[in-house]
């Protein structure tokens, strides 16, 4: 009963073994990402950048799109949330 089971446990390591073996040479199974060159005028992949800043209260970076915008002096600041915004006025 006991050489079943090993003999049994053996090809499935086997078989696990050979799996691997076969997908890795003929790459199946295997998502591949398209290649971005950003210095590639002949691309056709587009690199989306957001713009991102540091939440000066809590050090967080956000998304411009999404942050808390309050200019303070002169000066434009970007927060994560109105509460680290309402900490940063408070001092």
């Amino acid at each position: 009963m006991i050489s079943y089971i090993l003999r049994f446990l053996f090809l499935i390591i086997v078989f696990y073994f050979v799996q691997r073996l076969i997908s890795s040479v003929f790459g199946i199974g295997r998502r591949r990402r398209p290649e971005v060159r950003e210095n590639n005028p002949n691309s056709n992949v587009t690199v989306k950048r957001e713009q991102v800043e540091k939440d000066p209260v809590c050090g967080m970076f956000v998304a411009r799109e999404a942050a808390v915008i309050q200019e303070k002096g002169g000066k434009t600041y970007y927060f994560c949330s109105e509460e680290c915004r309402d900490k940063f006025l408070k001092d």
